[in-house]
């Protein structure tokens, strides 16, 4: 019992860490688009990629995506927990709502990149993949009465992967699958533990929306 309870708390552990570190991929593309990272002078010295604090929780704030500035330094704060924004002079482990120059580490290359960090970085890129296709194979789907947005089934994601080069085989695509769902990339939609050729959806909604929680 107690070996189970372990290995729950750390998969728990290792989703929200996916959910943390999807969300702030796509809030460093967001705020590229945006123009709030951009090369900064200070000091006589220029900071290249970096953002103003105070400036990005404005900006989050008056796009509503957080309720009031306390919270907002809250979410900022679990970035730099997980290693993902950090000061500019690393002088600064505590998000303040300051004037103060911060960077994702994947803009300067101090990101860390393991295995679980590659598979977090994989899964996004092939989710920006199949949600950015015409035709794309996320769908809203329903099964024994319930609704799964952005869904598909499993074997027709294994097909995308062979279509577009990112599995060898299906064997390969299969395992591809299990490993994004083991780190919570993707979910089954009735939570299966394992992955299957059944239906299947991703949590980058979640992780949009709520995955700094």
């Amino acid at each position: 019992m107690e070996r189970t309870s372990s290995i729950r708390r750390k998969a728990v552990a290792r989703q929200h860490k996916g959910e943390v570190m999807i969300a702030g991929e796509q809030l460093r593309l967001r705020l590229h688009n945006g123009k709030l990272i951009k090369d900064r002078r200070y000091h006589l010295r220029t900071y290249p990629n970096c953002f103003v604090a105070q400036e990005l929780i404005d900006w989050l704030v008056s796009h509503k995506e957080v309720p009031d500035r306390a919270i907002a330094v809250c979410l900022l704060q679990h970035l730099i927990d997980h290693d993902i924004i950090h000061h500019v002079c690393d002088k600064r482990t505590v998000f303040k709502d300051a004037k103060l120059l911060y960077r994702f580490r994947k803009d300067d290359g101090t990101f860390p990149f393991n295995r679980e960090v590659k598979i977090f970085m994989r899964g996004q890129r092939l989710y920006e993949h199949l949600i950015g296709e015409k035709n794309s194979i996320l769908q809203l789907r329903e099964e024994h009465g319930v609704a799964y947005q952005c869904s598909f089934p499993g074997c027709q994601l294994i097909d995308w992967l062979l279509q577009n080069g990112e599995a060898e085989s299906r064997r390969h695509g299969l395992e591809l699958c299990r490993a994004l769902q083991e780190h919570g990339i993707i979910q089954h939609g009735e939570e299966h533990p394992h992955f299957a050729p059944l239906m299947c959806g991703t949590r980058n909604e979640l992780a949009v929306s709520g995955g700094l929680e």
